[in-house]
This record gives structure tokens, sequence and C-alpha cells, in this order.
């Protein structure tokens, strides 16, 4: 033992922050066993490995931190290395903790375990890359136009894609949320309370008549001249009792939810008035989840059929599906299931809806005015989700510029009753969320954002316009951290020049998604049709914009990609088809030196890269440094999940 540590009963106290190592000697030591003691207390301790090799005086420390807790098994094991004669663990940030150790075992047997989730997540990947291999025959056949027959096969293979992306979703928010992971939540910021019920606050709220919180206000804070200065009100909230509350709305004395109402309309009151209980967060965002889901593919089959008259193949359109979901940064919401993630994934599934009934309304020289009217309330309801997804709404002009246009399908007396069907849902829905504002704070177009309690003064402080190019880079271009230390995908570093809110990511979209670069196809191929190049081009200029605003107003978030990255994923959508269907395939010999690859090299690259993004997104549920880090909140599946690499480690 170093001098920084000394045997109890109970383990092995840490006195010093230094010296504090245990020491052990024999030959070819390559793997190692810590025996804990009786009680196997549920507390994690961090160490590095110290080896001597043979023949050596010498010590070599490894970089990579390793895990230790007595009430999980799977971190009791660590690998050392062959022609090793010495080791040492030296724990860290430990000083005045007792480590539960027992005894130290060499060269144990390692026990031989089946884990069903690492068989499965095998199992998935192996099937993938089997059906979606470039050579597959799934891209040799064409999209059925009767793709809802229940006898055609098409059918099922979209139904099986859906029903596993359902399952993933599933999943991800019993990670985040079940078997009391919530408890492990954190429920304080700085010196504030968070409330995670605050949707659920908001519809009892609203059930008994009130747009405000049931939530009691020390008169300290109602007090204060400007409680959205955080450092004033943080040294508030240090000497006092009543708990002020974190990323509230904050106006006139009362506590207010900022986030948009129309999920505890559609879901938490509901929920409400049938169980006389209040909805978890995490069950709605999971609803949504799956919301999401379904309608992405069913985006990429209608945008298949209208924009490509069911020339892209079946597998294509499975492709695509996996693009909308995988690349729009729906599973970091859904590793979130709190409030924040509630509004933005009901916008993702609104908008993946809106769009998709309005593709469904396109009917030939006809329009469905039923999924017109179906698509505007859905585009229309993000405004009292997440509001900077209403801009969806202009993206009407590129997908029916023809009948705006040409047919004069619109703003007509033949086209009275789509014009209708398009602008009624907006005021019906605009009217009382307006309304709601006004009784709130006093103005229609005030959501309150800007009465925000959280770190900084919404009202005063916005990004310095030299941090807007490097928080671009961090949002589009940051490379992503990679090391040899599980979970593998760590969080980068986000340096600005002057200080802007930026939270712990794991690199930007592009390196996250590798798949998104397809979207440079926008700008770089010249022979797509009108249609095509006016979509994709509108698509990209709404991310662009709304990049722009989140960046100035809000900084760096992981949650915030969603804003903007859907939008970039359905043009890949639209790419992928235009550069992989028959149609495509035709123009290769018009366009020989206008196009940067063929069929089967683009989908090789589409295919592999949709295989990494799912690799770097799974690992980076493990990421420690995220908020509600799984190591905190489920221990037992980050230290399951690390013992799969012991082999590596």
């Amino acid at each position: 033992m170093g001098d920084g540590i000394t045997h109890t009963n109970e383990g092995y106290l840490v006195t010093e922050s230094t010296q504090n190592f245990l020491e052990f000697r024999s030959k070819s030591i390559e793997y190692i066993r810590i025996n804990p003691t009786a009680e196997k207390t549920d507390s994690t301790f961090r160490f590095q490995l110290i080896a001597q090799h043979e023949g050596n005086a010498g010590w070599y420390t490894g970089q990579l931190t390793r895990y230790y807790n007595a009430a999980f098994p799977a971190t009791y094991y660590v690998h050392v290395g062959n022609k090793t004669n010495g080791v040492r663990l030296e724990f860290k940030q430990a000083e005045n903790k007792t480590i539960p150790i027992g005894s130290i075992t060499i060269n144990p047997a390692i026990p031989f375990k089946i884990s069903i989730p690492r068989i499965t997540i095998e199992f998935l990947l192996l099937v993938f890359s089997l059906i979606f291999r470039p050579k597959s025959g799934i891209y040799h056949l064409n999209l059925s136009k009767k793709i809802l027959d229940l006898r055609n096969n098409q059918f099922w293979i979209l139904a099986a894609l859906t029903i596993i992306q359902f399952t993933i979703a599933t999943a991800i928010v019993k990670l985040a949320a079940g078997n009391g992971a919530m408890s492990a939540w954190p429920n304080h910021a700085f010196n504030f309370a968070v409330d995670y019920d605050q949707y659920a606050r908001l519809g009892d709220a609203l059930i008994h008549g009130r747009t405000n919180l049931d939530l009691p206000v020390p008169d300290e804070l109602a007090q204060m001249p400007n409680p959205y200065d955080s450092d004033l009100r943080g040294q508030v909230a240090g000497r006092i009792d009543t708990p002020i509350y974190w990323d509230h709305a904050f106006y006139k004395g009362k506590y207010y939810c900022y986030f948009g109402v129309v999920p505890a309309i559609l879901f938490f009151i509901p929920y409400q008035l049938l169980t006389g209980k209040w909805l978890s967060s995490a069950y709605a965002v999971l609803a949504l989840g799956c919301m999401a889901s379904l309608f992405a593919t069913v985006l990429a089959v209608q945008a298949a059929k209208k924009f490509f008259n069911n020339k892209a193949s079946i597998g294509v359109v499975c492709l695509a599906s996996m693009i909308l979901t995988l690349g729009s940064s729906m599973y970091y919401q859904l590793f979130t299931p709190n409030f924040y993630a509630v509004p933005g994934i009901a916008s993702l599934a609104f908008t993946y809806a809106g769009l998709s009934f309005w593709l469904m309304a396109k009917k030939g020289k006809v329009l469905s005015k039923t999924y017109i009217t179906l698509g505007s309330l859905c585009i229309a309801l993000n405004l009292g989700c997440r509001p900077q997804f209403i801009l969806v709404a202009v993206l009407a002009l590129p997908l029916f510029w023809d009948e705006l246009v040409k047919e004069r399908l619109f703003f007509s007396r033949k086209g009275i009753g789509n014009t209708v069907a398009a602008f009624a849902p907006f005021i019906a829905v605009f009217a009382p969320l307006l309304a709601y504002n006004k009784v709130r704070f006093g103005s229609l177009f005030d959501f309150g954002a800007n009465y925000n309690l959280t770190g900084f003064d919404m009202n005063v402080m916005k990004c310095p316009p030299q941090n807007i190019i490097p928080l671009i880079y961090y949002y589009l271009f940051q490379p992503m951290n990679i090391t040899a230390e599980f979970p593998f995908a760590h969080q980068t570093q986000t340096s600005l020049s002057l200080w802007s809110p930026a939270e712990p990511s794991i690199g930007g979209i592009f390196a996250l998604c590798p798949f998104l670069l397809i979207c440079t196809g926008a700008l770089l191929q010249k022979h797509q049709r009108k249609l095509i190049r006016r979509i994709t081009l509108s698509f990209l200029a709404l991310a662009a914009f709304i990049l722009l605003v989140d960046c100035y107003m809000t900084g760096l978030a992981w949650r915030y990609y969603l804003d903007f990255s859907w939008a970039v994923c359905f043009v890949c959508a639209l790419l992928l088809y235009v550069n992989t269907s028959t149609e495509y395939e035709s123009a290769l010999d018009k366009f020989p030196s206008k196009t940067f690859a063929t069929r089967r090299h683009f989908i090789a690259f589409v295919s592999i890269s949709i295989l990494l993004s799912a690799i770097f997104q799974f690992f980076g549920l493990f990421t420690t440094t995220r908020l509600s880090p799984a190591i905190t909140i489920q221990p037992a599946a980050f230290f399951d999940v690390m013992s799969w690499f012991l082999a590596f480690n």
C-alpha cells in the first residue's frame, strides 16, 4: 500500500490525494479480480492501472480511467496484460472515503456470461450488414404503388423497420428513466431546484383554471429588482429555505412554464383526467418518439412516391427512413426524457407528420383538402411546442410551387377550397395559443422565453458576434473525441473567446452522422430537376437560418441539434433518391462527368455511414460527461456494457 491509504475492517481508507495505491505482485499477471467486502456499498470509485513489467524496476501508468463499484460484479475484473509482475491500483478523487475491497485475486477464471442485449445488438448489426449491403437484391425492387396492401411484402419490410425503431426508442427511454433511474436525475442545478414534473404541473394548472404553476414563490425572489440576474438569484437561493426553481418563467411574482403548451393539452391533461395521476414526461417523450419514427417512414415513402414516381427501391426507402431518425438527434432527446425533450421531440413528430400529409395531398393535378388540412394542422401545432419549428410553414412554397404558380390551385376561384384548407388550421391553432400568451404575459407574441430563470439573463445576454462562427463549427463540423477508454466517445472541447452557453456534446452533426454529407449534393450536383433543387436548397436555407438563430439566442447545446438537423436529413433523403433511383441510372450516360459516385458506391457510403452513426450514438449514450450520464442514473447498465470490452481495456 502507498502512504496515502490504510486498511480498515470496512476496506481501505484513502487518507491522502497522493500515494493512495494498492500494490500486489505475481508472475505474468493478465487479469485481476477485486473482491469486495461483505458490505457491498453502491459507490463508484475511479482508479488508474500502474504496471511493472518483468525484468524492469520502473512503474508505468496507464491513461485509461477504470471503475470499481462493489454493488456491480461487472466492475470486479480488470485486464492488466501479459508479462506484468507488479500492479498498482491508484484511486482518484477518493480522499476520506473507504473503498470496500476485501482482497485481490490474481489471474482469476473469467466467468462466461451470456448477455441478451449484446447478442441482440450484434444480431441487428449483422442483419443490417446483410440486408443493406450494396449488392443486396433489396435495391433492385422499386417501391410498390400498393405499399399499404397487407399482402405486399414491402409493407411488412417497412413495418418491421418501424417496429425495430419503436423498440430502440423504448430501450433508450428505459435506459434513461427505467429501474429507478429518474430518482437519480439531479434535483438541483447550482443552488436552484429542478422540477421534472413541469409539464404535468402545467396540465394540472390548466385543469384548475390557471396558467401559472402552483409553486411557492419566496418573498426574497419576488422582491428582487432583477430576478433574472443568475448570480444574485443564486446568492438568494443559498440563504433561504423555500426553493427557487430552475428553468421556469418568472413573471410578476408567479412561476410559468415557458415551454410550449400543446404537449400538455394533448398528453398530460387527458392522462390526468382519465387516471387522476400525473403523466411522467418519459412516457410522453417515448410516445412522441414512436410517432416521429412512424412518420419518418411515412415521409420517406411519400417523398419516393411523389417526387420519384416510385422509382426508388424499397431498400433505399428504408435507408431514407433511418436517415430521418438517426440524423435528427431524436435519440439524444429520448435519452433525456424530461420536460426539456418534450417540446422538441413533439415538434419533430408534428413536422414529419405535417410534411407527410402535405405530400399525400398531391394527387396528380388535384389536391386532397383533407390531407392539406391535416398537414397544416400538424405544422401549426409547432407554435405550441418548439416555436422555431413553425418556420416549417414556409416550406409549403417550394413543396407546392407548381400547384401555386402553374396550376393555380391556391389563391384563385378554383383553388379557394385548397386555400381555406391550408390556412384555416393555422388560424384555429394560432388564435388560442396567442391568447394564452396574452393572458400570461400581456402580449400576443410574448412566449415567455426572456423570463426564464436560467444561468444567465436572457433579456440582455446574447451571443457575442465573434462566437457565431466557432459555434457553427461546433454544431456542424466538430470531430468526435474518440479514445480507447470506454465508452470510447467522449466530450469535445468547445472553447469560445467570450462566454456563451455551451453544454457538453460529443461532436458536430456531420461527425456523428457522416451520411449527412450527402446534403452537399444540393450545391454540387447541377443536373437535378428544378423541383428537387428548389426543395433541397429551401430546406438547407431554413436549416442554416435556424442554426444561426440558435447560436445567437441560446449558444451550444446537444439537444438543439434537433432544431435544424431534421431539415438536413430530408435533403439527404431526397438526394439519396436522386443518386440511386432508376432515373438516375439512366442519367449517368447523359451526365457522366457530373456525378461523384456510381449507384452502388453511393449506397455503400450511405449504408456504412448509417452503421457507423448508429455505433457512435450508441456509445454516446454512455458518455460520462453528458447531462444525467448513464454511469450515474443507470450504473448497472453502464458497467454491464463496459464489461463487454474487458479484453480490450
